[in-house]
């Protein structure tokens, strides 16, 4: 049973025996990728040094959440190439970056662009990027 309690007599006081209730869901879907400039050492014959960082969910998934992570520069290398959180498993993970030169004679700095995708069955998540 449910009593109101109000200052006007008119709902004071009065009792239901039913209580309707609406939820609204204020929950926003993220991952986060720690925020943070990856920086590696590119060699002749391969990384030199490497980097990471971190990827975390907002929230647990009701479904596994598969992130795809890529580069569009073939001599940039992230590791693992695809992550997957569960509803009993979505710790942060950590993903390595490294990369190579060209070429011997392409030593300059260069930007690469690190992509990730996300897709799930959970739809809070399905489809952030």
């Amino acid at each position: 049973t449910v009593v109101a309690t109000s200052n006007d007599t008119n709902y004071d006081g009065v009792t239901s025996a039913t209580l309707t209730s609406v939820v609204l869901e204020d929950d926003v879907a993220f991952a986060t990728v720690s925020g943070k400039t990856v920086t590696v050492g590119a060699g002749v014959d391969g990384p030199t040094f490497s980097d990471g960082y971190s990827i975390t969910l907002s929230a647990p998934p009701t479904a596994d959440v598969v992130v795809t992570l890529g580069c569009a520069d073939p001599y940039v290398y992230v590791f693992p190439r695809r992550l997957v959180f569960s509803p009993d498993d979505w710790e942060p993970n950590l993903v390595a970056v490294n990369a190579s030169l060209r070429n011997a004679s392409d030593t300059r700095s260069r930007v690469a662009t690190l992509t990730h995708s996300l897709a799930s069955e959970d739809a809070f998540f399905d489809g952030l990027a």
